[in-house]
């Protein structure tokens, strides 16, 4: 494991209190904390939210970074687990909510259009995105984890390894048993899509 001098700079400085340390790793690992972040919680404001509390818990855990992985691999970690804690959140809260306080806005169910994009192909691409984000919430956390962080995030097998503290074996196994998985799911959720 190749360590950035700069970032282990900053994160001693960090851990020694200085704020401008802090804001500097937080900015060194934002776009991929944001990706991943943004991957399981499917929205903008939810996504803000668990940065926000995966900052904070930085913040207080920062002493305890200890090198067994990279800087940004323990961070993604936290931020998974933020994510985690979050969705679990929200299905408490949605199990008692009332279904008339939801709001219908009819713009939150149109598609985003490209420029190329006529609108039945439009169409088409939102329902096949919307099919597979189906699928993927369907599949066990282990599997779900792997998927994210390979085809979505391209982190490497390595990595996955190091972020999920599983052995590159257990990594390549996963996926190709969530791919096959995902699959299956697809086809039992839309059989009329594979005739």
């Amino acid at each position: 494991m190749a360590i950035d001098l700069k970032q282990e700079q900053l994160i001693q400085r960090a851990k020694k209190g200085s704020a401008e340390a802090f804001e500097a790793l937080i900015l060194s690992c934002h776009s991929k904390a944001y990706a991943v972040a943004f991957r399981y919680m499917k929205n903008e404001s939810d996504t803000q939210d668990v940065l926000q509390e995966a900052y904070i818990k930085l913040y207080t855990k920062l002493k305890t970074f200890s090198h067994r992985s990279s800087f940004d691999t323990w961070f993604i970690r936290i931020v998974i687990n933020c994510c985690y804690d979050a969705l679990r959140q929200q299905k408490s809260t949605r199990n008692r909510r009332n279904p008339a306080d939801e709001g219908d806005d009819p713009r939150d169910m149109m598609p985003g259009t490209g420029p190329e994009d006529s609108p039945e192909e439009a169409v088409l691409k939102e329902e096949r995105r919307s099919m597979l984000e189906k699928a993927m919430e369907s599949l066990s956390p282990e599997h779900r984890d792997v998927l994210v962080l390979r085809e979505y995030q391209q982190y490497s097998y390595e990595e996955i390894s190091r972020i999920l503290e599983l052995s590159e074996g257990t990594v390549k196994s996963r996926i190709n048993r969530a791919k096959l998985r995902l699959c299956e799911i697809l086809k039992e959720q839309n059989p009329e899509f594979f005739v």
